[in-house]
């Protein structure tokens, strides 16, 4: 038993009398307060809701000062509905809000929201009404739009009417006021003309919500796409939006061209969000800066007026959207006869079927603080802890391939066995490698023949060994040139690279893989270096 008094706010009620404990059979509930914290669309819901519990209730909301209750009598089920449930008959109160709960009640439950129902109900009352029996009359009396009373006096024959009445389905709306039936009164069409004149008033109301909510929302629509259209916020990006050298100065690209078609490859990768506070071209302009220069992401914050988690997630983002988009169509394997067609004249004249020129490059890391770690990724050749990728390019300078990373203590040959490259291998065609790559033989396997520069077997090489090793090592140098051209261009290969880059796996590939990956695309996209003639 609760140690506080309660009482309905009801004029006439029982519960309104006095101060009545609350033992569990009759229950309060607090009239709708319109919060604060909710979605504008909800917002008005509630406050429509409350406007109608204010009305029935004839309350004034200027005057509310204590919290008001209605007790569960007032409503036809019990208690107030969900309050996105309109059309249900418990969104406001609506029983008995004048006079006392009577035995009434149920009947006019039944009668006042049987809205749907009003022409089967009236046919129903006028065969009941030519009955010669006196008793089978029903006087309802409307006091008002929305509060009724109800004086019956029923048989059997009435309870199979109210039966008939409880079957039908119950469908009101709250923004239309609630009616009842006058049986034998003179005055009926008075009142017929008032509730229809008070129902066009209600539309009319409902009318000029509905405009506005809808100017509204024209409104928010054009807002939302001259925010998706904003102007670019950040000078730094402006200015080199249009210039061919800032562009190449600070993406490596050689263009503003070859910008413009790399957003339009790979802008769909990325989904629109109003939270951006960069627009698509200025995330992807911060990602290609920090790929050529690898500032730091407190510089990039200071430049693009962003936070440094920010700065991370763009980048973060940009790199597996071009790694998942341009991969597969940019780092092709092409056949020998589309590269005869082009061949420069260097492989022309004595590696006519050279398909691949291949080597391996190691970029150095962070020393990890596992000791297996160290020394798994310790290279005794570069004397310090490094990761190794395997590279591919073809005759035109083009690269075709390009590993993951495997610690630096690993051999070439190991990491040729294990990358999948020589999967790529067709019959008759023909690899050239430093004389380090000792994998003639699994090369081989595939039809294909691998051309190295030749061993110092005696004292000195013989002058066709000195021949042949000049003429590999003048068109072997161009994958030597495209691993220099590439760390100039992208800083990030320098390294040294972080740990947390290399312990990021997504898909069994690191985030570091993907940035060597990425820089081995946008190296496709420049001019070659290899020239033709």
């Amino acid at each position: 038993m609760s140690q506080f008094y309660k009482k309905c706010v009801v004029k006439g009620c029982p519960n309104n009398a006095i101060g009545v404990k609350s033992v569990g059979v009759v229950r309060f509930f607090g009239i709708p307060v319109s919060p604060d914290k909710r979605y504008p669309f909800d917002s008005i819901t509630i406050h429509q809701r409350r406007e109608l519990w204010l009305a029935r209730l004839n309350i004034c909301d200027a005057n509310i000062k204590t919290k008001y209750l209605v007790c569960n009598l007032h409503f036809v089920f019990g208690k107030p509905s969900y309050y996105l449930q309109k059309n249900h008959p418990d969104w406001a109160p609506s029983v008995s809000l004048n006079k006392a709960i009577t035995d009434s009640t149920r009947l006019q439950r039944r009668v006042l929201y049987s809205y749907n129902r009003e022409a089967m109900f009236m046919n129903t009352l006028a065969k009941n009404t030519q009955q010669p029996n006196k008793e089978n009359n029903i006087n309802i009396t409307i006091h008002s739009p929305h509060p009724f009373e109800v004086n019956e006096n029923l048989n059997s024959t009435d309870s199979l009417l109210t039966e008939e009445i409880q079957d039908s389905p119950m469908d009101l709306s709250t923004s239309k006021p609630c009616y009842s039936v006058v049986d034998e009164e003179p005055s009926s069409s008075e009142h017929s003309q008032e509730l229809v004149s008070e129902l066009q008033k209600e539309i009319e109301k409902l009318t000029a919500q509905l405009e506005k909510m809808n100017a509204e929302y024209v409104s928010l629509k054009k807002e939302f796409a001259m925010y998706c259209n904003r102007p670019i916020t950040s000078n730094f990006f402006s200015k080199c939006q249009n210039s061919d050298k800032w562009m190449r100065v600070y993406t490596s690209l050689s263009t503003a061209k070859s910008f413009e078609i790399l957003f339009k490859a790979i802008q769909s990768g990325i989904p629109e969000n109003n939270n951006f506070k960069l627009c698509k071209r200025q995330q992807l302009f911060l990602t290609l800066v920090k790929l050529s220069h690898n500032p730091t992401d407190i510089d990039l914050a200071f430049r693009f007026d962003i936070s440094e988690q920010t700065v991370s997630r763009y980048f973060h983002s940009w790199i597996d959207c071009i790694y998942y988009k341009l991969k597969t169509h940019v780092l092709i394997w092409p056949l020998l006869s589309q590269l005869q067609v082009a061949m420069p004249m260097c492989f022309r004249r004595h590696y006519p079927n050279t398909v691949s020129i291949m080597d391996c490059f190691e970029t150095q890391i962070q020393i990890p603080h596992d000791r297996n770690d160290q020394a798994a990724t310790y290279s005794t050749y570069k004397s310090r802890n490094t990761v190794k990728y395997l590279i591919s390019a073809t005759p035109n300078g083009t690269i075709n391939f390009i590993s993951k990373g495997y610690a630096g203590r690993k051999s070439d040959q190991f990491i040729v066995r294990h990358s999948g490259y020589i999967d790529n291998l067709k019959p008759g065609d023909e690899v050239l490698a430093d004389k380090g790559f000792e994998v003639a033989e699994e090369i081989g396997l595939k039809g294909a023949k691998l051309t190295t520069p030749a061993f110092k077997t005696a004292a000195q090489l013989t002058q066709l060994e000195t021949e042949i090793s000049r003429q590999v090592s003048n068109v072997r140098i161009h994958i030597e040139r495209e691993i220099g051209c590439m760390r100039m261009k992208f800083d990030i290969m320098r390294g040294p690279v972080i740990m947390s880059n290399l312990n990021t796996f997504q898909d069994n590939v690191c985030f570091y893989d993907k940035i060597v990956a990425v820089c081995c695309i946008l190296s496709n996209l420049n001019p070659s270096i290899i020239p033709f003639e």
